[in-house]
């Protein structure tokens, strides 16, 4: 039972809490058996069994005449030929394939004819057959599903292991790396709180020094359908639940960028402006105004890496100076449209709290106090699109708030950024002429 093995981990960690004598001894012996258990692969599905309601093919099906299989070597008389064919030719043509139709259709009538009395009961074993195939199907991806929590229960185990046994764990950096990168590969997609478990496991070994395991596989990770894997079904639901892992992936990814930013190439530099100019503009309910911030530090972190890589072409980093310019500014658009609603919903909010402490009946407060819930939910001057991305708030007034911690560093890093852009071919130039000196 996958679902036993998913509590082993927990309750091995209980006991060694309980019992630490035993730590030294067993930690050896049973790092190695879970760096297996996290490389085992389900094995593939079963394959559809073939239907036996199908009849056997007719000469006539596969596209022969009956008595008519040519020997090697036979010469087919071409269209061509048809032009110099004379009428009596002609008429014993049309005979022979009048015949030579006749013959097939009785043949394949009386092939047909001993299948007819079975037909019924064919049909009745391919439905058992699809059904069987079905409760199979189905319990091939439930097992999988908990063989995957096993694993990433397994590495959450792992993970508490990486600051009090450091020594024993340090072979293993590469390998847990790779199995991280396997599990996102192949996790089932509508195991979503697997992946979100998954993810993070994946922040607590990024906050250690075994994070330079996964310097070789920041390819992997700037591909968001393995960071956060694609959604099966189209429905609502499993679209919010597949759009709640996005916060976590990012900032995920967010804390690897930051660590290996000094290595990364051109072209990589390129995707992470993309994949965080994206995340700057995300609105969605599910993309808190936190990771907004986050994004706008990244991007200003990497200016200093751009202007330093080692791309023969110049353009190269002075285009991405350019796009990450474009993506502030653009922010601030955004922000300036919204920020005359904020202020009036903000005094609007102000005047009804006012009104409010001046009643004197409880029950009119209670009232009151709805009526300023439902107009911070849905009166049309309130920005609803802030609204959404902060979650856990629903005033105005704090809005405004995180707002200003948002625009903080954006407004900080343009004098960099306009800077680096202006100076940015005299500078290539100097590195230039430094390198040929």
């Amino acid at each position: 039972s996958f679902k036993v093995l998913t509590e082993c981990p927990l309750t091995v960690m209980l006991l060694f809490q309980l019992y630490p004598k035993f730590l030294k001894t067993n930690i050896p012996v049973l790092i190695p058996l879970m760096m297996d258990a996290l490389k085992t692969c389900p094995p593939p599905p079963p394959s559809r069994p073939p239907s036996k309601g199908k009849a056997p093919q007719t000469q006539h099906q596969l596209g022969v005449s009956p008595g008519s299989s040519s020997a090697p070597g036979t010469v087919h008389p071409s269209p061509m030929d048809a032009s110099a064919a004379t009428p009596a030719s002609l008429a014993q043509q049309k005979v022979t394939s009048k015949t030579s139709i006749d013959t097939t259709s009785s043949t394949s009538q009386k092939i047909s004819d001993p299948n007819e009395p079975n037909a019924d009961e064919n049909k009745k074993n391919d439905s058992d057959q699809q059904s069987a195939y079905e409760d199979i199907i189905r319990l091939y991806h439930t097992r999988v599903r908990e063989l995957f929590a096993a694993q990433v229960k397994t590495l959450s185990f792992l993970t508490y292991l990486l600051r009090g046994f450091t020594d024993q764990m340090r072979p293993y950096e590469e390998i847990m790396a790779q199995n991280v990168i396997s599990l996102m590969r192949n996790c089932p997609r509508d195991a979503v709180s697997t992946r979100k478990e998954l993810l993070v496991a994946t922040r607590h070994i990024l906050a250690t020094d075994f994070r330079r395991g996964f310097f070789r596989h920041v390819d992997a990770l700037l591909d968001e359908r393995i960071l956060v894997g694609t959604a099966r079904h189209s429905s609502t639901s499993c679209s919010l639940e597949q759009a709640s892992l996005r916060p976590l992936g990012y900032s995920t990814l967010a804390d690897l960028v930051h660590h290996v930013r000094k290595e990364l190439t051109p072209a990589q530099l390129s995707r992470v402006v993309r994949i965080f100019s994206r995340v700057l503009h995300d609105v969605s309910m599910n993309m808190p105004l936190s990771m907004q911030v986050t994004a706008v530090r990244l991007l200003l972190h990497l200016v200093e890496q751009i202007v330093t890589n080692k791309d023969p072409n110049p353009q190269v980093g002075r285009d991405l100076l350019v796009r990450i310019l474009n993506a502030i500014i653009q922010k601030f658009v955004t922000v300036e449209q919204r920020v005359d609603g904020l202020l009036e919903a903000v005094e609007k909010e102000s005047r009804e709290s006012r009104e409010n402490r001046g009643d004197t009946h409880l029950m009119e407060k209670q009232d009151t106090r709805v009526e300023v819930m439902s107009f911070n939910a849905f009166d049309s001057s309130y920005d609803d699109h802030y609204m959404m991305d902060l979650n856990s708030h629903n005033s105005p007034a704090s809005v405004i708030k995180d707002l200003q911690l948002l625009l903080r560093p954006m407004v900080q890093g343009m004098k960099t950024l306009i800077y680096y852009i202006n100076s940015y071919s005299h500078n290539r130039e100097k590195e230039r002429q430094r390198a040929a000196a």
